[in-house]
């Protein structure tokens, strides 16, 4: 069986401390419902309220959820695989806007192909390490290995994105 961890993260803090790393998550969920305000009203027409309702109304399951997995790696303080669990075909949406996360970082392993040619052996075999960490921990599964943030609550998405993005929940 192959591994094939395309969009794994690391994330370096400055401690295992678990507020830190709450603080950080709030943050970016606070970035993520503004990177979807942003997107919708950049694809709609304001003025049409009724149809952003509707499209948010039809598609809500486009934004449930986006959770984020973390593993704390013993290796170094603070240091962190994370891993972000989100619909298939929002790949694209979500990747952008992990990519403005100056805390997060690119750190995907995988065994099927080649590793990418601007990494070391080293750097290649110190993920492969690192991930194994997390696959093989105590016989779970890679979601039940980590622990899970969920960054769309339905506490306020879609229908608070309505009214900050119309100034009204209708």
């Amino acid at each position: 069986m192959s591994t094939k961890l395309y969009y794994g993260l690391i994330a370096q803090l400055k401690s295992h401390d678990i507020k830190e790393l709450q603080n950080k998550l709030l943050n970016l969920q606070s970035a993520l419902k503004d990177h979807i305000q942003k997107s919708i009203s950049e694809y709609f027409d304001l003025k049409k309220k009724k149809e952003v309702s509707r499209f948010l109304l039809d598609n809500s399951k486009r934004f449930f959820p986006f959770s984020i997995g973390f593993w704390a790696l013993d290796r170094k303080e603070g240091l962190y695989l994370a891993y972000p669990f989100y619909p298939e075909d929002d790949i694209f949406f979500f990747n952008k806007f992990i990519e403005k996360c100056d805390w997060l970082r690119e750190y995907g392993y995988w065994d099927n192909s080649d590793m990418p040619e601007d990494m070391s052996n080293e750097e290649w075999n110190q993920r492969r390490i690192d991930w194994e960490e997390v696959i093989k921990y105590d016989g779970r599964t890679f979601g039940e290995s980590m622990l899970i943030f969920d960054l769309t609550s339905q506490s306020y998405f879609p229908f608070d994105l309505l009214k900050n993005v119309f100034g009204e929940n209708k």
